[in-house]
């Protein structure tokens, strides 16, 4: 077996080195793109074009705003993106109503009912598609790219890929990617000790029963993305109910617990870092006499940890100004400065003419976690256990592709109700 050479590799599992994968996937690519520029503030408008709102959605509850817009920079040629657009920044299922969470996942749903639909799937071709859904979370981390990029407004990702583009490459074990940054945007280096560290803070909590002990063979096995996994109860049906929206909210909530609990144990300290800042390692010793404090750690994962304190060093202010002077190296090398994962919902299924995506009862909801990585969701499509996304020099779609896209996001907005279109 060829072993993941990189210096995180301690923290890969052995087996970790056979997982399929598909390294940079072509995405397509809109004819005049704007410029690939970071959002770091600003109104919603100020950081987003009206001619790219697809609908707007009226929010009876509170004063949440929800957009469905085109993406700039697309996943697939079948996706859009459900943003809370307020120009106040709502960034965690903790800044909008539960409400509005519900009212999300269940869009999310009804996602699924469109490429479901069987008018849809010939009209498109999207016969044996496959699907992707969810949200990406870094509160903090502006300094360089991260899993929710520069603007923190929370949007959900909902793709569909049909089968032929998935198809154009085929998967490759990891241990046969050759980049270093490639296979740490495939399977990040805390890609597994994040979700065992996650299980174990919630494992004895009978509030979280329905979390299950994180299984790489099983994910191996049946091409699920790498992460924490959830199967969901009720299949697709699960994200309409409140229990969808507060599973979500808890594991956010405890996550956060869970992160900044480690980072004062690594660190000394809870809080995130500056802008061009990460704070520095503690000595080892005095990283195992906290983490020997922590009840939810167990011995195997305190050793693991201190694996990760071992290969993490500190950045020095020389070091520092060179990574502002070069973003590509502080992508590759300076770890993400918070909390960063990606929260989504998939199946292995496919979209199968006579057995279509809504009916799968094989749904999970999954979280992956980031500490170098900067792609936000790296899903399992295409026989894939991880897909990275070739999304800036992608094939440039060509005016009967972009009639079909516009169909394909008209006919979800009507679908849903949506007011076509910027509001005023």
């Amino acid at each position: 077996m060829t072993a993941i050479t990189d210096r995180f590799a301690p923290l890969y599992p052995e087996s970790t080195a056979d997982l399929l994968v598909v390294d940079r996937l072509p995405a397509p690519a809109h004819p005049s793109p704007p410029p690939f520029a970071p959002h770091r503030g600003g109104t919603f408008f100020q950081c987003y074009r009206k001619e790219e709102v697809l609908g707007a959605l009226p929010v009876e509850h509170s004063d949440d705003r929800l957009m469905l817009m085109d993406k700039a920079f697309p996943h697939s040629r079948y996706d859009l993106m459900l943003m809370v657009a307020n120009d106040d920044v709502r960034n965690s299922p903790l800044d909008i109503d539960p409400r509005t969470l519900q009212r999300i996942t269940s869009l999310a749903a009804s996602f699924v009912d469109h490429v479901s639909d069987t008018r849809a799937a010939e009209e498109f071709g999207l016969d044996w598609a496959a699907i992707s859904i969810g949200y990406n979370h870094n509160r903090y981390t502006r300094d360089r790219d991260n899993a929710q990029w520069f603007d923190k407004r929370m949007h959900w990702h909902l793709i569909c890929w049909p089968d032929e583009d998935v198809r154009k490459k085929k998967p490759k074990r990891l241990a046969d990617v050759s980049s270093v940054r490639e296979k740490r945007w495939l399977v990040d280096p805390i890609g597994f000790l994040g979700p065992d560290l996650l299980y174990a803070a919630v494992r004895k909590d009978s509030q979280f029963s329905w979390v299950g002990k994180p299984d790489l063979e099983r994910d191996r096995a049946l091409r699920l993305p790498v992460g924490l996994k959830i199967a969901l109860p009720n299949g697709w049906d699960f994200l309409r109910s409140g229990d969808c929206a507060d599973w979500i909210t808890r594991l956010h909530l405890r996550a956060e617990e869970a992160f900044r609990t480690v980072r004062s144990a690594l660190t000394g300290s809870e809080d995130a870092p500056g802008l061009w800042m990460r704070p520095r390692i503690l000595p080892a010793k005095e990283t195992e006499r906290r983490l020997r404090n922590i009840g939810w750690i167990t011995p195997e994962l305190r050793e693991r940890l201190l694996v990760l304190r071992g290969l993490l060093r500190d950045v020095s202010a020389e070091e520092m100004l060179n990574f502002r002077a070069d973003p590509s190296a502080a992508n590759h090398r300076l770890s993400i400065a918070d909390l960063d994962y990606h929260m989504g919902f998939c199946t292995p299924s496919q979209n199968q003419p006579g057995d279509r995506l809504r009916s799968a009862n094989d749904v999970y909801m999954f979280m992956q976690f980031k500490l170098f990585s900067s792609p936000g969701p790296v899903p399992a499509v295409g026989g894939a256990n991880a897909v990275t996304l070739e999304r800036q020099h992608g094939p440039v779609m060509t005016t009967e592709q972009l009639d079909r896209r516009s169909a394909f996001q008209s006919a979800y907005v009507r679908r849903i109700g949506a007011e076509p279109g910027a509001p005023g």
